[in-house]
Formats: C-alpha cells, structure tokens, sequence
C-alpha cells in the first residue's frame, strides 16, 4: 500500500456509513450503502476512467468485459486508500483496484474470487434498472439482487460470497448500455 498522504477527502456521510460496519463487520455476508458518495462524483470517476488502457477479461465463461487498472496516482485510488482506516483496519497488505466496464451482452458470471479479505464494488455509472446489470449476491442460504445506481457501494468477502451480474440489454431508448462500477479488493495484514 502507499505510504503518501491520502488527497481525497471523505465525507461526513461516507465516514458515518462506514461506521456502520463497527468492529464486527465481518458478521454480515455484505453491506449496501445506497448513495454512498455523491452521483455527480461518480459520473466525474467514470469520465476520467475512460481513457485509462483496458483488457479484456473473463471470469470462467465465453463472456468478457472491458477491464481497467486504476492507477495509484488517481483520486479514486486515493479514495480507496482511505477506507480501511474507516473500518477501523490499522493496516492493509494489499489494495489492487480496477475498473469493470460491460456494456450490452454482457455480464460477469457467478464465482467466489480466489483472493482478497474485502471487496468493494462502487458503481460509477448504470443504464435504467430494465437494462439488466443486476448484482446477485448469494452466501449459504441468503441471497440478494440490487441494481446499483451511480454512488451506490457495497461491500462484502467475494472469496466466500457468490456474486455475478444479469446480462446488459439495449433498448430503443438506451441502445447503448454502459455499467461501470470501481472494485477495489483490500487484504489485510495477518
């Protein structure tokens, strides 16, 4: 992790639903924060994220999805930086963040990530909630599904959570769907 000083400053509302989690956050399968940051400043995100270089990935299927690494000079990765501290974590071994970026067709199918003690997902930009792109979250027997609006986050273990998304699909009115969301995965020091 980098030692510099964090840039991006949080916010009353994103330090107080952090706080949320307390010292055992670890006992829920995932937590959603609806409008966990402004709209306005993920749109900002999503626009900056745009030129960064991309890779096509795929995650056990045919499908693939546009993939970018965030850099740390970035005031997302800034961001990112910070929430450890916020849930209270003294220190954090590894932050890897990226961005996934689908658009009509595609999904990420259901899996448990190898790796990572936290993962966050903060969606940055998403098509109506009729275009698909709904996240699915599954542990023993609870499940969940939420469509993520822009500033929305969640949090949850992904090496021990199902997760997947629904197909993006096009409409006349949007015939050109774009989901964006920022991953950052956090493993922490043993």
């Amino acid at each position: 992790m980098s030692s510099r000083l964090f840039t991006w400053p949080m916010s009353s509302r994103e330090t107080i639903m952090l706080g949320a989690f307390g010292p055992r956050w670890f006992e829920r399968p995932w937590r959603v924060f609806p409008g966990f940051i402004d709209g306005s400043r993920a749109t900002q995100w999503f626009f900056e994220t745009l030129q960064l270089p991309s890779r096509r990935v795929t995650c056990g299927q045919a499908v693939s999805w546009a993939e970018h690494i965030l850099p740390e000079d970035s005031s997302l990765f800034d961001f990112f930086l910070r929430v450890p501290s916020m849930l209270g974590i003294e220190s954090c071994a590894q932050l890897l963040c990226w961005i996934s970026r689908y658009v009509d067709g595609e999904f990420i199918n259901e899996h448990v990530d190898k790796a990572g003690d936290l993962q966050m997902i903060l969606c940055l930009q998403a098509p109506p909630r009729e275009h698909g792109g709904e996240l699915r979250l599954e542990h023993g027997t609870e499940r969940a599904r939420f469509t993520l609006a822009p500033g929305d986050a969640v949090f949850f273990s992904a090496t021990t959570v199902r997760h997947s998304t629904t197909p993006l699909r096009r409409s006349g009115s949007v015939p050109d769907p774009i989901r964006a969301v920022a991953v950052a995965r956090f493993t922490w020091n043993s």
